[in-house]
């Protein structure tokens, strides 16, 4: 989500909070205004040497140069200029990393393994995205049960990634397995709860935690590395489901939640063992074996000669 982004973000560019850091939150914290990076573009360097001495991903490392961008998109604009002095944007002309596209998918018995491992509230944020794949993260841990009609089976979200191309909610349909789960889930929740995933009675933030030691412990490699599986690849996983099971382009686009059919595209990872069943189907259109595999038979063609004068 954007508020992890610019969490990550302000432990190099932001101020030391006074509370005792976590490890994980632990930085340089340069106390540096909008200004210095114009003024001294040196320290842009020094951040894009801090990512790099982090091992943070081309993917990760782009959203966090987007993100400081938007900042000074925003600051420059005509009610924010006066009181920001920001007239230029220094990491407009900051290269991107070429990302590499991740082919990543999990199979359903790992799915089921790292169910297996997780916390109760983990394993109801992992069977809504599998179930219901058009929702993201984001929207699973901030989905409430207002937003949940198990009457009418449907889940509406106002607020979510692509709001801003569709200006609509995003509706999903819940299945029967679904809504089993929910209402299991909701008849265990405290009395009065609002939010849909929590932990100890407070809303859950973030489940990175949780599921890197769901991982460990049932053995499915976890992160941005080769095989490794996040959160995230659990969408790329029902993208690619969902076209093993023949579901077609469009359809997928409006099940995932996508604006567009090349986005699907992207998400969905097929497998030479995919393309089996296809060509089976096509080898059975096309007959032509029996012209093949049996005996050698030799054309003899008439040739004609021509009688000269």
């Amino acid at each position: 989500s954007i508020e992890h982004v610019l969490r990550v973000v302000l432990r190099f560019w932001g101020r030391k909070p006074a509370r005792e850091l976590k490890p994980h939150e632990r930085g340089p914290y340069h106390d540096l205004r909008l200004s210095d990076p114009i003024v001294d573009p040196g320290r842009i360097t020094k951040f894009e040497d801090w990512m790099i001495r982090r091992g943070i991903a081309p993917a990760t490392k782009n959203r966090y140069r987007t993100a400081l961008s938007r900042l000074y998109t925003v600051a420059m604009l005509p009610e924010f200029r006066l009181a920001t002095g920001v007239t230029m944007n220094p990491f407009r002309a900051v290269l991107r990393d070429r990302e590499q596209g991740r082919t990543v998918t999990l199979t359903v018995p790992q799915i089921r393994a790292i169910l297996h491992e997780a916390s109760p509230h983990l394993r109801l944020a992992i069977a809504i995205a599998a179930l219901a794949p058009k929702l993201r993260i984001g929207a699973i841990l901030a989905l409430t049960w207002a937003d949940v009609d198990l009457e009418d089976r449907v889940i509406v979200v106002a607020v979510h990634k692509t709001v801003g191309h569709t200006g609509r909610p995003l509706v999903t349909p819940i299945s029967d397995q679904l809504a089993a789960i929910l209402t299991v889930a909701k008849n265990r929740s405290r009395r009065g709860a609002r939010y849909v995933i929590e932990y100890r009675k407070n809303r859950v933030k973030t489940i990175d935690t949780g599921l890197i030691a769901a991982c460990k412990a049932s053995g499915v490699p976890y992160g941005l590395r080769v095989n490794g599986a996040t959160f995230h690849t659990i969408r790329h996983t029902m993208a690619s489901l969902l076209a093993r099971l023949g579901v077609g382009e469009r359809l997928r686009m409006e099940s995932m939640g996508h604006t567009s059919v090349a986005t699907t595209q992207r998400y969905t990872h097929l497998v030479p063992v995919d393309q089996i069943e296809p060509l089976r189907q096509l080898s059975e259109a096309v007959r032509i074996d029996d012209l093949l595999v049996g005996p050698v038979v030799r054309i003899r063609r008439k040739t004609t000669v021509s009688k000269g004068r």
